[in-house]
């Protein structure tokens, strides 16, 4: 064997996985499609080795003793490797991204869907214990977050951020209901024994503050801010609200136990239904343990707190996801509520434009980390560019609904590169065009927040 042919079966050999791995480590984060290349690759790679090895002890037919060790290997390594990208990639082709589930926001109503489809919505999943949904982050001694889990949709459930001060304990956030909030609570015990004296509601949603009363359990001298329009909505819809969401749940529950009945006794279903139904149950049952705790302080203005070492500023803002958001700065770290999300941005009830406007002058600012209410700390370098992607694509859906004729039809294919920076948080391209078309529709009708 010359060095020549030695090279290149090295090459086939060990180079094919190595490109694929290093592929696969450059694309992690495009979702399905990229990952169904990987593995689609990886298989064919392997089938193209056992190919190859089959070969060696083989008659040769095509080609003679010296060339199968270089074409031989080349050929079907890379051959039938690039039709397992190929395959790989349509098979793992991203679907269309269902509309986010009912618990994520108070009063949205769930699909009915099969079971099998069900078992995958946030409604199932918000009766897991508090220590399955979140874990713990501390950016610094005295700053402590609650994210959702890695392998827990992030629009599920909301977070919350402590900050632990000499002279108290200031939250954002209280989750959505009591069990999520005695376990940060818990959490925050362990760290300091002062109380916590402040609370901000970053808006009016029932996931951001049905764990207010959980809270005043234990601090009943607990301050509860938010902006006036968050006061006065929770104080005069807050309970309707709530009701909404115990016949949301009555309703699904209802639906499994019809979709149970229909099921034979060895159906492999039954059993997921059963577990489905059972959380449904427990989480109906949570939702009865709340007690609504509307904020009680209005801030219509810039707020320091001081927490004893060190300054907190509470901003309200315009309309933007809703017409009453606040954002709280911890020195350059920004808490950003709604305005800002780990995946598409919920739009009912929104303002597009002045959404827009309101990221611009949040970015101006400078944050050197934004924390979203959905989804977890920056993984990249930019701990930044959250802020910065979605304040891009609202003022390019801003100028481009200011410009749509009327009666003109919507296109999306103006905002590639946008549907290119959304797939690194993973956000595939038909979920993302699903939303920019809804986002320049509610951009056309802008002004209306509810």
């Amino acid at each position: 064997m010359t060095p020549l042919e030695g090279g290149l079966l090295l090459l086939g050999i060990f180079g094919v996985p190595l490109v694929l791995l290093s592929l696969g480590q450059r694309f992690r984060h495009r979702g399905r499609r990229a990952r169904g290349a990987f593995w689609g690759g990886i298989v064919g790679y392997a089938v193209g080795l056992i190919i190859w090895s089959t070969s060696l002890f083989l008659p040769p037919v095509l080609w003679d003793a010296g060339t199968v060790r270089i074409a031989g290997v080349i050929l079907p390594l890379l051959g039938i490797g690039a039709v397992g990208v190929a395959i790989g990639a349509l098979i793992g082709r991203e679907p269309r991204r269902r509309p986010k589930a009912g618990s994520r926001k108070a009063g949205k109503t769930a699909s009915a869907g099969a079971i099998a489809v069900a078992l995958t919505s946030a409604g199932a999943l918000a009766a897991q214990p508090p220590e399955e949904i979140f874990v713990l982050q501390v950016l610094d001694a005295e700053v402590l977050l609650a994210e959702t889990a890695p392998d827990v949709p992030p629009y599920a459930y909301a977070s919350s951020v402590a900050v632990l001060g000499a002279d108290g304990v200031l939250l954002v956030d209280t989750f959505h209901g009591p069990a999520a909030a005695e376990w940060f609570l818990d959490r925050i015990a362990e760290r300091t024994d002062v109380p916590v004296r402040w609370v901000v509601n970053t808006h009016h949603h029932g996931d951001h503050l049905w764990g207010n009363a959980a809270v005043l359990e234990r601090f009943p001298d607990a301050e509860i801010m938010a902006h006036p329009n968050t006061v006065a909505r929770v104080r005069d819809q807050g309970a309707e609200a709530l009701d909404e969401e115990r016949a949301r749940l009555d309703g699904r529950i209802a639906r499994i136990e019809a979709q149970l009945s229909q099921l034979s006794s060895n159906d492999p279903r039954r059993d997921q239904g059963t577990s489905m139904l059972a959380r449904s149950q427990a989480q109906r049952r949570e939702v009865d343990r709340i007690v609504l705790s509307p904020p009680t302080s209005p801030v219509s203005d810039f707020r320091r707190i001081d927490v004893g070492n060190r300054t907190v500023w509470v901003q309200p803002l315009g309309p933007a996801h809703t017409d009453g958001d606040v954002v709280v700065w911890i020195d350059g770290i920004l808490v950003a509520g709604d305005v800002i999300e780990e995946g598409t941005l919920w739009l009912e009830g929104a303002d597009i434009e002045s959404w827009a406007a309101t990221l611009e002058a949040l970015a101006a600012r400078g944050p050197a980390l934004v924390i979203p209410a959905h989804g977890g700390l920056p993984e990249s370098t930019n701990r930044a560019a959250l802020l910065h992607l979605h304040r891009d694509a609202l003022m390019r859906v801003s100028d481009y609904a200011r410009n749509l004729r009327p009666g003109a039809e919507i296109s999306t294919t103006l905002f590639a590169d946008l549907r290119e920076r959304y797939a690194e948080i993973g956000v595939g391209a038909d979920a993302f065009d699903t939303w920019i078309a809804a986002a320049i529709q509610a951009a056309r009708t802008s002004g209306g927040t509810r």
